[in-house]
């Protein structure tokens, strides 16, 4: 998500039609990861590659808010909002 700050403001500032497709790819990739780690982070599939360690761990409850609302979900909530706005903006950049 962190490239993204820089990516947007620059691609509109500059009038880049791109932007939205630059946004569309780092977007999915991020999305695939969030959605990598909410599996983890719920228990439904085990750890693939070992990245976490004992100390910082994928499960590890940090924030839950309502038990369903964690760092986690929110992150995989933000990449698909922004992901969708990125397709909208690809197919209505095509319609020109």
């Amino acid at each position: 998500m962190y490239p993204l700050v820089f990516i947007l403001p620059i691609g509109l500032l500059s009038d880049d039609n791109k932007v939205s497709l630059y946004s569309l790819v780092l977007s999915f990739v991020g999305l695939v990861i969030a959605l990598y780690h909410v599996l983890i982070y719920h228990g439904f599939i085990q750890e693939a590659f070992k990245v976490c360690t004992a100390d910082l761990s994928c499960k590890t409850k940090q924030f839950e808010l309502f038990g369903l609302i964690s760092i986690p979900v929110m992150s995989l909530a933000s990449f698909s909002i922004i992901f969708i706005l990125s397709l909208i903006g690809v197919i209505y950049a095509k319609k020109d």
